[in-house]
């Protein structure tokens, strides 16, 4: 009735978005080098950077917004606590959850950091146009659009991990392998 039927993805499909994913990810892996020779994770660079931007204000928004395991991030969290990089207060709009933000060392480590990233990224753009670069950025929005998820659904990233881990244990299972 109200159910309208997805078209599924030609093959010819898969393998473009497989090929860009890889070209992606080689362009990606680029930009990250520098910050690879950090103290901190990939993973604790995202959250640093989004407490300099002062995109979020809890644990709560902070996980949702990067989409990380509560525990771990709670970890992170912790750590950072232990380093003197944020401080955590309870939140004045809801005493069940704790405001974060960067403390001034936090802030030293992290805007170091945050100016390679974008030093990174303007070399990635110094070979294209003004045209080029305007293209470029509505593609991204494009992409970002069209796989956020309201429109591939929220269990999305969810069964891509779960088979991933499952792979893992699969390989780790594997004969002749060592634990």
């Amino acid at each position: 009735m109200g159910f309208k039927e997805k078209d599924a993805a030609e093959p010819d499909h898969i393998s473009q978005v497989h090929e860009f994913n890889w070209f992606y990810a080689k362009q990606i892996e680029s930009l990250q080098e520098p910050l690879r020779r950090s103290a901190y994770s990939w993973t604790e660079v995202q959250i640093l950077y989004q407490l300099l931007q002062c995109n979020v204000s809890t644990a709560s928004e902070l996980g949702e917004l990067l989409d990380i395991d509560r525990g771990y991030l709670s970890r992170i969290l912790k750590r950072f606590e232990a380093l003197n990089l944020i401080d955590r207060k309870r939140s004045l709009a809801d005493g069940r959850e704790r405001s974060l933000r960067l403390t001034s060392k936090g802030r030293r480590v992290c805007i170091p950091l945050d100016r390679q990233a974008t030093a990174n990224i303007k070399r990635l753009l110094e070979s294209l146009s003004s045209d080029e670069i305007r293209q470029l950025v509505a593609a991204t929005e494009t992409i970002r659009t069209l796989l956020s998820e309201r429109k591939c659904g929220e269990n999305v990233r969810k069964q891509i991990y779960e088979s991933d881990v499952a792979s893992a244990s699969i390989a780790r299972s594997a004969p002749g392998r060592a634990h």
